[in-house]
């Protein structure tokens, strides 16, 4: 189990969690920037754990004794922007910015799209990446003006296959 901070620290507990004696606490990293989300990847004999905080994206390699970590992006994402894909896209980390979504493997970053807008939430099913996000309108008054898009309180809900590459369901919600 891994538990991260809004300090920044990552806490890895080994062992049998119910039985004190038998576990084993480990601090992987202290302070920073607040963790926003944690993902275990299991491969083959090898565990990762994702790290991703509001500033840098990390993957620390479990199944090493020192638990080496490696950098893989300075942009970070917001509170349930991160998710793990299924084996059918490779279990990929996935991590929505505002501009793009990214995926990340163990030692690197890969791909990305271009899905704009200020996303809410993110999540993986059975196949389809589900995105919920912020709705801009744009006002005609502001589109004339040059003025800035309008904020409203709808939300975006767009079903994405990355495999086929293309929008399998969208609809705003009030």
């Amino acid at each position: 189990m891994a538990i991260g901070f809004v300090d920044g620290s990552v806490v890895l507990i080994k062992g049998d969690i119910t039985r004190d004696r038998h576990s084993k606490t480990q601090v992987l990293q202290e302070g920073g920037h607040p963790v926003t989300g944690l993902v275990f990847r299991q491969s083959s004999k090898t565990t990762h754990l994702f790290v991703a905080t509001t500033e840098k994206i990390q993957c620390y390699t479990l199944s090493v004794k020192d638990c080496p970590l490696l950098e893989l992006d300075m942009r970070g994402c917001g509170l349930r922007c991160s998710t793990l894909s299924d084996p059918s896209q490779d279990l990929q980390f996935i991590v929505a910015g505002d501009e793009c979504v990214y995926l990340y493997q163990p030692d690197e970053r890969g791909p990305c799209f271009a899905f704009e807008g200020q996303k809410l939430i993110v999540h993986w099913y059975r196949g389809y990446l589900v995105i919920v996000s912020k709705d801009w309108k744009v006002s005609p008054k502001s589109e004339f003006t040059g003025g800035d898009p309008q904020n409203s309180d709808k939300q975006i809900l767009n079903i994405y296959d990355l495999g086929n590459k293309f929008i399998a369901y969208s609809s705003v919600f009030d």
